[in-house]
């Protein structure tokens, strides 16, 4: 018998990236590196305009070929006019519809930076969604949602902090598969997952390892 293979395999590259594989196409989410940017994709993703979400779009656009296209915000596409109809803007609210993928774009609120537009998306494919936060402190908007993994950010001030990102989840509409926490840095995400699952047993918190696919 032949391995099932999983309707999005996800990889995680540190920080808030992300590589979601659909098998059909590829989408790469807050490339914070330079180096990240020498990812073959599709669609390369910023939630915002910040530094350690953008570092590596040119290098995204200069190293994929001409098919491949930058989706962002008015903030974030401010500073790559020179890709042309490479980049393509989006609001809150927005729908990219393909027969074999949805992407779903909703904004929530930036920690510190009040001024900061920030965008989560959701990848939705045929039997599984995926939800990425960026740098939200509120999770306002998803709450709805149907999703089987989303990404969550814990590092507190700029992003809601691991307490705050609890609380958050206690508002949806019930518990959500799979968590994953992201955005560290001094946080710990395993204490982080251990506070969720005694919240929410039936919740599996992964903390995923840099350069791997995250199981589920």
């Amino acid at each position: 018998m032949g391995l099932i293979m999983p309707p999005i395999t996800i990889t995680y590259f540190g920080i808030s990236c992300f590589l979601l594989d659909l098998q059909t196409v590829k989408i790469l989410i807050d490339p914070g590196k330079k180096s990240l940017g020498r990812i073959k994709a599709d669609f390369v993703y910023a939630t915002h305009r910040h530094f350690d979400h953008t570092r590596g779009l040119n290098e995204f656009l200069e190293f994929n070929p001409e098919s491949s296209v930058l989706i962002c915000n008015e903030q974030v596409a401010k500073n790559y006019t020179k890709w042309g109809d490479r980049v393509k803007i989006i609001a809150d609210g927005d729908l990219i519809e393909r027969d074999q993928y949805k992407l779903e774009f909703i904004a929530v609120k930036h920690g510190v930076f009040s001024g900061e537009l920030n965008i989560g998306i959701i990848v939705h494919s045929s039997s599984f969604s995926f939800g990425h936060l960026g740098d939200a402190i509120s999770f306002d908007g998803f709450a709805d949602k149907k999703l089987d993994m989303l990404a969550v950010p814990i590092v507190g001030m700029l992003t809601a902090s691991p307490s705050r990102a609890i609380k958050e989840l206690e508002n949806f509409n019930k518990p959500l598969p799979i968590i994953v926490p992201m955005h560290w840095i001094w946080r710990r995400p395993k204490g982080f997952c251990r506070k969720l699952s005694e919240k929410f047993p039936e919740v599996r918190c992964i903390v995923p390892r840099k350069d791997e696919v995250i199981p589920y």
